[in-house]
């Protein structure tokens, strides 16, 4: 299924997603979820799609660790711009609190780059 012409399919949990491509999902554990999105993952990267990853700052080095060990060289990504990894406070929360302009304003930077 091709998106729109001249984009390839993006393939997520083994269907291939139309124009519509927000995805929500609900896992029994975190292995269950990685097991699903790592795949997607590393198939981005290997398309050379930019990433950002919103995580809870805790589960940081836990996050990359799993990236890495499906092996993504995350530093790799991080250092071509290609891959830009936050903490959930520097991303939804700028400033102590939601604001729904200035996280669709950080998208857009993010995408600028």
């Amino acid at each position: 299924m091709k998106t729109s012409e001249g984009d390839e399919p993006i393939r997520f949990a083994g269907s291939a997603l139309g124009a519509q491509r927000h995805i929500c999902a609900f896992f029994h554990s975190s292995d269950e979820e990685y097991r699903v999105i790592l795949p997607f993952i590393k198939d981005g990267f290997e398309c050379g799609h930019k990433a950002l990853h919103v995580v809870d700052p805790k589960l940081r080095h836990e996050h990359v660790r799993r990236l890495a060990s499906d092996g993504i060289d995350v530093a790799a990504a991080e250092q071509s711009g290609q891959f830009e990894l936050r903490n959930w406070e520097d991303a939804y929360l700028r400033d102590g609190r939601f604001d729904q302009d200035r996280m669709l304003a950080l998208l857009q930077e993010v995408l600028e780059r």
